[in-house]
């Protein structure tokens, strides 16, 4: 729900110290961009992923972002 989204403090008190991986399609029309890059307040030292020609739906329309999600996860180990 976008109202929950935009009604979090914009630092929080706490960042997520676990890796992140944050993929954002540049077309999507439910989540804009800047709220990808918030994101990456929230995870520090997170990637942030954009892919040019993809909307809201990315693992459906964008199969290819399981290899990039693979090579992020892969250096994590099993766990």
């Amino acid at each position: 729900d976008l109202a929950a989204v935009a009604s979090l403090p914009r630092r929080p008190d706490g960042a997520a110290e676990a890796p992140g991986l944050v993929i954002h399609g540049l077309w999507d029309q439910m989540v804009s961009f800047s709220h990808a890059r918030s994101a990456l307040e929230w995870l520090p030292g997170a990637r942030l992923v954009s892919v040019r020609d993809a909307g809201h739906l990315l693992p459906l329309t964008h199969p290819h972002l399981g290899r990039v999600i693979g090579r992020f996860l892969a250096p994590l180990g099993p766990g």
